[in-house]
């Protein structure tokens, strides 16, 4: 039964960190890199039981510190999907992944990538 009780912890994940973009610049002239992330169970107490179901959602923001003329400097993605957790050895994952970028800071963002991605997960 589906969506009978969800459960949530929000924010799981929130992380700030700062990184050069190139060989030999200061981490001033580099970029911050953001993120969020969400995990939920699905019709189950806790999404570490077997047989759990589960939403994962992700978004990430790469902002330079400078306005870099570079296609990618400042770039967005966010991640949707949901997971199975068959045992504790098996577990399986859909994604939907949606990427957008733009070049300077004047522009608008545009759409650069639209993928799926497709889990099968093996603990031992």
């Amino acid at each position: 039964m589906v969506g009978a009780r969800t459960g949530a912890a929000l924010p799981t994940r929130l992380c700030a960190s700062q990184v050069p973009l190139l060989a030999g610049e200061t981490a001033l002239d580099g970029l911050v890199h953001a993120g969020y992330a969400s995990l939920g169970g699905v019709a189950t107490a806790s999404i570490t039981d077997d047989g759990a179901g589960y939403w994962l959602a992700d978004w990430e923001w790469f902002i330079p510190l400078d306005d870099a003329e570079e296609q990618f400097a400042n770039r967005q993605r966010i991640r949707g999907g949901i997971g199975y957790r068959r045992n504790f050895n098996w577990r399986y994952e859909l994604l939907y992944i949606w990427t957008r970028s733009r070049n300077t800071i004047d522009t608008g963002f545009s759409t650069n990538e639209n993928s799926i991605d497709i889990r099968v997960k093996r603990v031992f």
